[in-house]
């Protein structure tokens, strides 16, 4: 019986601390048109293991070859409250305004922004996507990989 006891506390162990039974954030982020300098809407869909604040920050850094200066505006068909949109250096900045309702964990939630240039070149690009609270407590922090495609 002991024997039996330490097994199942053995195998509920590993499960826990192999993460596999740990909650995932989950981050996707794809553009509306894939070619080379396409001016595009960026689509993003995420499932954070905590709550979203009303007040939270996305941050989304793209690799320098993308052209960000056109971004003025971001949405969401889930997430209310509305936000303000900036684009700084090679960085888009999206502020939830604090009139929304908290994202409970484990929530999908969409979000989109316009207006990214694509780059001049074909390629895989890495995109890092981190959630932030106000007081800069880091909610998520991913990275997610894209595929720009030359014209048809």
């Amino acid at each position: 019986m002991f024997k039996s006891i330490f097994m199942k506390l053995l195998i509920i162990f590993i499960f826990v601390f192999n993460g596999m039974g740990a909650a995932q954030d989950v981050l996707e982020i794809k553009p509306t048109f894939e070619q080379v300098k396409a001016l595009t809407i960026y689509e993003v869909k995420l499932k954070c293991s905590q709550p979203l604040p009303a007040d939270a920050k996305f941050q989304f850094t793209f690799p320098a070859a993308m052209d960000l200066s056109k971004v003025r505006m971001a949405g969401s068909a889930t997430i209310n409250g509305g936000f303000k949109t900036q684009a700084k250096d090679n960085q888009v900045i999206i502020k939830r305004s604090g009139l929304g309702d908290t994202i409970p964990a484990h929530t999908p939630v969409d979000l989109m922004f316009t207006s990214v240039i694509n780059p001049e070149e074909a390629g895989n690009f890495v995109i890092k996507g981190e959630i932030q609270t106000s007081d800069g407590k880091l909610l998520l922090n991913k990275q997610v990989t894209i595929t720009i495609k030359e014209k048809k």
